[in-house]
């Protein structure tokens, strides 16, 4: 069912009212005690903190993020973590409120870039620092403070260069990494192993609908994640 052409109605526990459902993600944080806060953006409380994130129901990822936790083997408390692929806001939110000492959230889509810087003022998260897009995981930690760093990668591709495009000093720097591989974890794999990294990841799927079928200019998705330990 596309919920966006064939909306459903959902009515609150509570009584208090009804909600047109046109999105899973926001679908999954109403679930989670979340509620509209205008067409496309929600409000919900996670870690004791109320959280509004302006522009959710178009490219949020709120069950990953939030309701799943997807990124909760990331040990980011009182730590610098690096987000690559940032969106709106949604994970460097996630990691904000989870402790985090600094969170550097990279994004390239401008409009997505917009909505992140828009979401880190309106929630007042002022160990977050927006920037656009990195070419490499050493270039990502400049202003880092020393120390280990962790980062989260989730850029719908770019995950390969941008590992492969780092020098291997640089990406010793960080003692964790988490990533959402879309084409086959073998690429990533390789280059942390011999970076001298412990290395996991979940069984490759391939998506339904579109992203899972070639397409002239790439190969159809296998995704899914993968974790990385330094030795």
């Amino acid at each position: 069912m596309n919920l966006r052409s064939v909306p459903v109605t959902g009515v609150w526990r509570d009584g208090s009212g009804t909600v047109e459902v046109r999105n899973l993600g926001l679908a999954a944080l109403y679930a989670f005690g979340g509620r509209p806060s205008g067409v496309a953006d929600v409000t919900f409380e996670f870690e004791g903190r109320r959280l509004t994130l302006l522009g959710f129901a178009r490219i949020g990822d709120s069950e990953g993020v939030f309701v799943e936790q997807d990124w909760a083997w990331l040990p980011v408390v009182g730590r610098t973590v690096v987000d690559i692929g940032a969106s709106l806001g949604d994970s460097p939110a996630y990691f904000a409120l989870r402790g985090a000492g600094k969170v550097l959230a990279y994004e390239a889509n401008p409009d997505a870039l917009d909505l992140l810087k828009q979401n880190i003022a309106l929630n007042s998260l002022r160990n977050v620092e927006p920037r656009p897009a990195v070419a490499n995981l050493g270039d990502a930690a400049n202003g880092a403070p020393e120390g280990d760093l962790v980062a989260k990668i989730d850029c719908e591709g770019c995950e390969y260069p941008l590992l492969e495009q780092t020098p291997d000093a640089d990406l010793r720097r960080y003692s964790h990494l988490m990533f959402e591989y879309h084409y086959g974890p073998e690429r990533l794999k390789t280059r942390l192993k011999a970076s001298g990294y412990r290395v996991w990841y979940t069984r490759p799927r391939t998506p339904s609908g579109p992203n899972g079928r070639p397409a002239p200019d790439r190969p159809a998705m296998v995704a899914g994640l993968l974790w990385a330990r330094r030795t």
